[in-house]
Formats: structure tokens, C-alpha cells, sequence
């Protein structure tokens, strides 16, 4: 069996609009081959597999001629007379992803968390400065920042860094400490002859606050000086018959009760990683 393809047409016309991935891609341009067995032994369903996988006609992703963005998209094949079969090769147009610019979106970001102060900052505790047991929630509403863009490569590795980090840096007019990466993840995508990923970054912005995580200073014991060694010594806070307590007090932060009339003392702890945001070139 012999295969004499043959262009006989080859014609632009702007056949449809589509959207993929939120990029709009036209199908532009379509190719039309004959291809003529010259024996009837091959059977008809593998005629239509042969025709259309013909070593001379455009196989998928293969780039026009005339332009390097116009690759096949697909092909179809019809018999037109008894060893005569139509081979049509679909075009797409899509200009090269990695000049494309990447697109920017804002949302919010809901979750309940406990707290630990209200709005004017004063700590939630009863009149006898025992905090809630469980904490109260809240629900708060983060900014939430999305970058797609197109990537020739994706560093996992980067990924698994970032990923749940805190900026050192500002970024996107936010100052350290404020913004955390949530999501870095790539999809592997195509065009013609260029093989790239859809790199998606997503990240949550804190602005009232930060990511530190906060404690309200509170506790069964205090200091109450250093031993020869060099180690704090502790007491048990009790009441006034010497009994330990059953709940906490609250502490100055230096590891001594709070006098009454001053603020309730939080302490804050740094528990994400610090990583510089301009690294990620965004």
C-alpha cells in the first residue's frame, strides 16, 4: 500500500473564538490533504487511522509553515470516494505564553480563630482575670492575592520553601511580617513547540495584624529570684490559705503577677519561616 498525500486547498478563514485557561485562543487557519490508497487491502477503519497519521501531514502541536504560534490543534478524516479519504488540519493561534502578562486577582479569605483581645485591645478575661476556657473565636477576613502567570520551568523545590512562608520584605505595598504564601503550585501546559507550566501563587494578607502567634502571659507559678546555678526559682501561686490555685493569673511578662491596674501582657512567637518575597519575582 502506497499514501500520495496531496494539498489541495489551503485557505485562512477565522472559524471560532474559545476560552482556555482564560486566554482566547482564535482558530484561524485549517489545512485540507487527500490522501489516495492505491490497493483496497487495508480495511476502511484503518484507512481513516493511517490517513490521519500520515508521516506527511501535520502531526499534533506541529507548527505552521509561515508561524511558529499557529500549531495543530487536531485533525479529522472522512472517506470522499472509495479510496479516497479528507484529511482537515485544525490551526490554533496563540501567541507565545511566556509574553503573555500575568493576571492579578483580589478576594477575601474567611476563617474563625481564637482571640485573645477585643477590638480596643483590652484582654478577654472575666473580672478575676481568667481567661476563657475555650478561647472565644472570631471570624476574620483576610485580603487574599492570586497571581497566575506562565513559567518556562517550576521549581518544586521553591514551592516547598515558600509555602506557608511570611514576607521579610514588603511586598505588593505591604510591609514584613504581613503577607503568607498559601499556595505555589504549577500545571504543565502546551503550546506548538513549547512545553511551560501555569504557575499559580496565592496569598493571604493579615493587615490589622500579623502571623505571630500571640499568648496572653498567664500561669500557675512566678519568679521569684535565681539560684546559685543560675536558674529561676519558681512559686506556686496559691491564695491566701496556701492553697494552689485552679486557675492561671496573669503576668507582667517578666515572669512576676500583674499589678491590678496595669494592661494584661501578651507575648508573641514567630511560627513560619521568613523569606524574602522579591525572590519570587512577582
Amino acid at each position: 500500500m502506497a499514501l500520495l498525500p496531496e494539498v489541495k486547498e489551503d485557505y485562512k478563514g477565522l472559524l471560532f473564538d474559545s476560552q482556555t485557561e482564560g486566554r482566547t485562543i482564535e482558530q484561524t487557519f485549517t489545512r485540507r490533504f487527500e490522501v489516495l490508497y492505491l490497493d483496497d487491502t487495508i480495511s476502511m477503519m484503518n484507512r481513516v487511522y493511517l490517513a490521519k497519521n500520515d508521516p506527511h501531514i501535520p502531526a499534533e502541536w506541529d507548527s505552521h509553515p509561515s508561524d511558529e504560534w499557529l500549531y495543530v490543534d487536531h485533525k479529522t478524516c472522512r472517506a470522499v470516494g472509495p479510496l479516497l479519504y479528507e484529511v482537515l488540519v485544525y490551526y490554533v493561534s496563540d501567541p507565545d505564553p511566556l509574553n503573555q502578562p500575568a493576571k492579578v486577582s483580589w478576594s477575601h479569605a474567611e476563617s474563625d480563630e481564637p482571640i485573645d483581645r477585643d477590638i480596643n485591645g483590652l484582654p478577654i478575661v472575666n473580672s478575676v482575670g481568667e481567661s476563657p476556657d475555650p478561647p472565644i473565636t472570631k471570624e476574620v477576613n483576610d485580603i487574599l492575592l492570586r497571581i497566575e502567570r506562565n513559567e518556562q520551568y517550576f521549581d518544586s523545590q521553591l514551592a516547598e520553601e515558600y509555602k506557608g512562608a511570611i514576607n521579610s520584605d514588603e511586598f505588593y505595598g505591604y510591609s514584613a511580617g504581613k503577607v503568607k504564601c498559601i499556595t505555589l503550585a504549577g500545571t504543565p501546559a502546551r503550546a506548538a513547540w513549547l512545553e511551560y507550566y501555569q504557575v499559580t501563587y496565592e496569598f493571604q494578607i493579615r493587615v490589622r495584624d500579623n502571623w505571630k502567634r500571640r499568648v496572653l502571659d498567664e500561669g500557675f507559678r512566678t519568679k521569684t529570684g535565681v539560684g546559685s546555678d543560675g536558674k529561676p526559682i519558681y512559686a506556686v501561686c496559691a491564695d491566701s490559705e496556701g492553697i494552689p490555685l485552679s486557675q492561671p493569673v496573669l503576668l507582667d511578662g517578666l515572669g512576676d503577677k500583674k499589678v491590678d491596674d496595669a494592661d494584661a501582657v501578651f507575648l508573641e512567637f514567630d511560627l513560619l519561616d521568613s523569606k524574602p518575597f522579591s525572590v519570587l519575582g512577582l
